[in-house]
């Protein structure tokens, strides 16, 4: 995916992002993302479904559904990730 998902935050600064993916864990959907300029690694949001005439939101997850998310996006990835 070379899609770029523009975050704003509480301060209302907007970064630009690069969705690596949308990985489905449970009855949830996640989007690993990485900052489009580099940063500091990879970003992991719940995404929660939008609702009529809004759009999606995302927000942070708790460490033991990052770290299990994680490993799904990797095992997924594993050839692309060697």
């Amino acid at each position: 995916m070379d899609e770029l998902l523009y975050l704003t935050d509480e301060n209302g600064n907007e970064t630009a992002f690069e969705v690596l993916d949308v990985v489905e864990w449970g009855d949830d959907d996640y989007a690993v993302l990485f900052p489009a300029d580099g940063g500091d690694g990879a970003v992991l949001l719940q995404i929660l479904p939008a609702e009529a005439g809004e759009a999606e939101t995302f927000v942070g997850v708790d460490e033991d559904t990052m770290q299990a998310v994680f490993q799904k996006f990797r095992e997924l990835h594993k050839d692309e990730l060697q």
